[in-house]
């Protein structure tokens, strides 16, 4: 329009002298002059004009800036409290690979994340809840692999990451922050971001003997550990190390000590046909269960470490004739309460806690038949209920953070 503007300023000053007053006129040429004064000036101005329109149809007919939807990076909010949301693999067949499903506590509003078909258990959620890291079976002409996969919660998009796959990972995977897991693997801590990038962070000193795995707090700055086969009977004492430190301080005497994670700052571990929980530095124990001839293999804590769920066996019962429990402690009434029996010869392959406690997620398998149709279970604890979370085989139940 500006263009357009000044031309038009133009064109009136050249035509401003032919309608200025002059003399009358002395003959017949005079008027035809001023007539094709008149008529190139229309015409420049519809000349003028049509090249404006031409260029504003040109402009309007151009295709608008294409607009794709993109997937926000920032962190899906989770509303506080709640049994939040439960994550497993449901297989195509018993014992094979599946895909990823999501679904409330009880197995309802189920939704299917992935569809590579080759995911066989999943580690954990990461701290937003934005992303699941699971372990998947790729198979090559070689022969069946394994490796990781960060999944995106939202889209099921599966990215792998690059976790060592020499020796044994003896540690959980912890997610340090939104975008990057740890976790110990030769006595070498490695920390590993979504992106790929792989970081070497502490190894343990050559004066510290090997443990066999490792539990890590949720600070990164400790774990507790000890050596041992899976039975109690060839376990050692308990250490707590302080990585920055470097201080390694021995909490149980007597040694056969079972290590089941952290309770808050605390550590619970079996020892001496009971549960114990005690201070980081052995001097503050507390008995908490007494176990009798039940011996436990696995336990979840609550993110508060005031509850915890967990499997217990007899300990002089033939396996093919054991009746399994999951029991279930609460910190504020000091009691053990007994929540389901399994059948016989069954065991509690995978076990999770919703964050609000509530909730008790477990897989229960067989010793004859590994896989064999197992179908995890969400129990209500508060209601005294449960109910299958699917109807065909599925796997490691996780729930949201």
């Amino acid at each position: 329009m500006e263009n357009q503007s000044s031309t038009d300023n133009q064109n009136t000053s050249q035509i401003e002298p032919a309608i200025e007053s002059s003399p009358a006129p002395q003959n017949s040429e005079k008027p035809k002059d001023s007539y094709w004064v008149i008529a190139s000036v229309v015409c420049t101005l519809l000349l003028i004009g049509g090249f404006g329109w031409y260029f504003f149809k040109a402009k309007s007919n151009q295709p608008s800036p294409e607009i794709t939807n993109t997937i926000s990076s920032s962190p899906t909010v989770v509303p506080a409290g709640g049994a939040g949301k439960v994550a497993y693999v449901m297989k195509k067949t018993i014992g094979d690979v599946g895909d990823i499903y999501v679904s409330a506590s009880d197995g309802s509003d189920k939704q299917k994340l992935t569809i590579s078909g080759d995911i066989e258990t999943i580690m954990n959620w990461s701290p937003d809840n934005t992303h699941i890291l699971a372990h998947r079976y790729v198979k090559k002409e070689s022969g069946p692999a394994s490796d990781y996969v960060v999944v995106n919660a939202q889209t099921g998009v599966e990215i792998s990451v690059p976790i060592i796959k020499t020796g044994i990972v003896q540690s959980d995977f912890v997610w340090t922050t939104n975008s990057e897991i740890t976790y110990i693997n030769d006595d070498t801590m490695y920390a590993v971001t979504i992106g790929g990038n792989q970081r070497t962070v502490w190894k343990l000193p050559s004066d510290i003997e090997s443990p066999t795995s490792y539990y890590l707090n949720k600070t990164m700055d400790m774990f507790v550990h000890n050596i041992g086969t899976e039975s109690i009977e060839s376990m050692t004492d308990a250490f707590v190390y302080n990585i920055k430190t470097k201080q390694n301080t021995q909490i149980t005497t007597g040694g056969k000590v079972s290590i089941l994670g952290w309770m808050g700052k605390d550590i619970l571990y079996q020892q001496n046909k009971s549960l114990w929980r005690t201070s980081i530095d052995g001097k503050d124990k507390k008995k908490l269960v007494d176990l009798g001839e039940w011996n436990v293999l696995r336990a979840v804590i609550s993110e508060d470490g005031t509850e915890f769920v967990y499997f217990a066996i007899p300990g002089d019962t033939d396996k093919s004739q054991t009746l399994s429990k999951l029991f279930r402690y609460v910190d504020t009434t000091s009691k053990s309460i007994e929540l389901t029996t399994l059948g016989k010869d069954e065991f509690v392959a995978y076990l999770s806690l919703s964050r609000d406690a509530r909730f008790a997620a477990f897989t229960p398998q067989t010793h004859a038949s590994y896989n064999a149709s197992a179908q995890s279970v969400s129990i209500d604890m508060d209601a005294n209920t449960s109910t299958k979370l699917c109807d065909t085989a599925c796997y490691s139940p996780v729930w949201q953070n």
